[in-house]
């Protein structure tokens, strides 16, 4: 086995940006989660939550990640469904799969390398790194902009945390890739969130050996809120985002997550 058994204690920082998109243009659920959970609807809209993580060391993997994910319901219960996500990590790939039935993919993935530095975090070595890092050429702006047809948006987004006790000043941009093209990049902010350090818990819902499969999450981090320029490649799998712009977006620092529980022990026979 090429990854950590359950549960995953992870850590790192993320930007979180939250959607409102028609029902009808929501990327569809499984079906095998039909009659398990529904899309959680306001009106005619549902909402969509995006993250770029940086999983950093000191828990049990370390790999940068780009997921889309769909606010559902379990009757009355909110549950998050992840759609779309990307990882560079094989183990964090197969393990995902395997153990939770989250569609990972590989990509080339480049995060600023923290909030108080203006390198950029080295791409991870696998199959799509060579192709990508090619085809880029310039800017990670510049990657996605040929196919999504403008800009990011926007000059650097403004420091998070801004009269607090964490801020940064700058920006740094993020991108993903494979080897079909761009998927989207963003400029990320570089504060990382203000104290104290609050929990979030919360129920993610996916397919999982024809079966829906139910897995708790618990974390805790210092958050604040963010301003995340995103552009999305028009012609990408994320292209029902394309030309919107997220409700909100904030910056979840220094995180620490639990994801998953123990695996019961098999008696011997």
């Amino acid at each position: 086995m090429s990854y950590p058994p359950p549960p995953w204690s992870l850590r790192g920082r993320m930007h979180v940006s939250v959607w409102a998109v028609p029902v009808a243009d929501l990327p569809a659920l499984p079906l095998e989660l039909a009659g398990a959970v529904r899309v959680l609807r306001l009106g005619r809209r549902g909402l969509v939550g995006t993250a770029w993580v940086d999983y950093r060391p000191g828990g049990d993997l370390s790999y940068r990640e780009l997921l889309c994910a769909v606010l559902t319901r379990a009757g009355w219960r909110p549950r998050v469904t992840i759609t779309h996500i990307w990882v560079d990590s094989v183990a964090s790939r197969d393990g995902g799969r395997a153990l939770w039935g989250i569609p990972k993919d590989l990509a080339d993935l480049t995060l600023p390398a923290g909030p108080a530095t203006d390198a950029v975090a080295g791409s991870a070595a696998g199959p799509a790194t060579d192709a990508v890092a090619g085809s880029a050429g310039g800017s990670a702006t510049d990657a996605v902009a040929g196919s999504a047809g403008g800009s990011a948006g926007g000059s650097a987004a403004d420091a998070v945390g801004a009269g607090g006790s964490a801020t940064a000043t700058g920006a740094g941009t993020a991108r993903a890739s494979t080897t079909q093209g761009p998927i989207a990049a963003a400029e990320l902010p570089r504060g990382d969130g203000w104290p104290p350090r609050l929990p979030v818990v919360f129920r993610v819902v996916q397919a999982l050996a024809g079966r829906p499969c139910t897995t708790p999450v618990r974390s805790t981090a210092r958050y604040a809120p963010a301003r995340v320029a995103w552009t999305v490649a028009q012609e990408g799998p994320l292209r029902f985002l394309a030309g919107r712009r997220p409700l909100v977006s904030f910056v979840a620092g220094d995180f620490k997550m639990r994801f998953g529980v123990a695996a019961r022990a098999t008696a011997a026979p």
